[in-house]
């Protein structure tokens, strides 16, 4: 599920899409996802892989939030 004009709508991803990497490192669980993401603040970058069908492809994220 993607938040409607949230970050991750924004750079391009969809509900459907599995995220494999963020800033390079291997998230397979939803806690590993979150691991990666609390290590941001606002208005920072990180960069996704991830899978849309079977292409895999790569977007920036600028994190929301306060």
């Amino acid at each position: 599920k993607v938040a409607l004009d949230g970050p991750a709508f924004k750079a391009g991803l969809g509900a459907g899409d599995i995220l494999t990497h963020v800033d390079g490192v291997s998230v397979t669980s939803l806690s590993a996802l979150e691991a990666q993401l609390f290590m941001k603040r606002p208005g920072e970058t990180l960069t996704v892989s991830y899978n849309r069908g079977p292409k895999t492809h790569t977007a920036d994220i600028v994190m929301g939030g306060q």
